[in-house]
């Protein structure tokens, strides 16, 4: 079984305290006007892209005032496909049905071929880009990391940016 990295543990506590955080911001905004209460600030849904093929998605469009987003989506299809993605980044644009972001995201994904091995092991972050316009989903960016990636049998070391993609549609609520 595969140790966790350091890197990983720090990733996950950064983003379980950023939670907490805006959860207790949002607490101490009680007299919220009917226009906020009534505000969707929240969406699940479907994507294909990284990290994982064919994933789900869940984010928190900002916490009462404060514009943090939160964001996570990954899948596990199995011990050959999976991957995972969180996100911490700012939302902007959050009223109406064109929303978008800019976050920060931690991206581990990993597809083995059953004949061959792993085919691909990667674990990064970097920079996204998103928007949700009434539902479509679409984020684009870096991640800088490192990983490995099986070609003819022969394991190479993989240390260059790859692409964070994802394409599909949310709902609100």
């Amino acid at each position: 079984m595969k140790q966790i990295s350091s890197f990983t543990k720090l990733f996950v506590g950064v983003t379980l305290l950023a939670g907490i955080a805006s959860h207790a911001i949002a607490d101490t905004t009680l007299q919220a006007s009917s226009s906020e209460s009534d505000r969707v600030n929240m969406d699940i849904g479907i994507s294909v892209g990284t990290p994982g093929g064919l994933n789900l998605n869940v984010t928190k469009w900002g916490i009462g005032p404060v514009p943090l987003l939160l964001r996570a989506s990954g899948t596990y299809l199995g011990a050959n496909l999976w991957g995972y993605q969180p996100e911490v980044g700012i939302a902007f644009d959050t009223e109406g049905s064109f929303r978008q972001y800019v976050s920060v995201a931690y991206t581990r994904t990993s597809v083995t071929l059953p004949a061959r091995g792993p085919a691909l092991d990667w674990e990064g972050i970097g920079p996204v880009y998103g928007i949700n316009w009434g539902g479509f989903q679409a984020q684009l960016g870096l991640s800088f990391g490192k990983g490995t990636s099986t070609d003819d049998l022969v394991m190479r070391q993989i240390t260059t940016p790859q692409l964070i993609a994802q394409v599909g549609y949310a709902f609100y609520f």
